[in-house]
């Protein structure tokens, strides 16, 4: 049980991440990067 909290946990920090990530690139002034700098 205590195993499957921490791997629960685990994704969601990783999914606030990416979004915070994601929302970083958005608002960050300059040129856009192509998809393969992503």
């Amino acid at each position: 049980m205590f195993a499957q909290l921490v791997d629960l946990f685990k994704l969601r920090i990783g999914m606030m991440m990416s979004i915070t990530a994601l929302a970083g690139y958005a608002v960050t002034p300059g040129k856009d990067l192509s998809l393969a700098e992503l």
